[in-house]
């Protein structure tokens, strides 16, 4: 799973979220979701659908 991949490299990664780069905190196979937050805003968390990520 690429997202896993993502969260578990030493490189960063740019990732966006409805056009938006942000940080993967969490996958979770089962459910297909990632806790994320926007780069600028580290205290603002949330699960989204793995669908909804894009690598840059």
């Amino acid at each position: 799973m690429r997202a896993k991949q993502i969260l578990a490299s030493k490189e960063e990664i740019q990732v966006l979220h409805n056009g938006n780069p942000v940080w993967l905190t969490s996958v979770n196979e089962q459910k297909e979701t990632a806790r994320i937050h926007e780069t600028d805003r580290p205290d603002h968390e949330h699960d989204v659908s793995l669908y909804q990520l894009f690598e840059q």
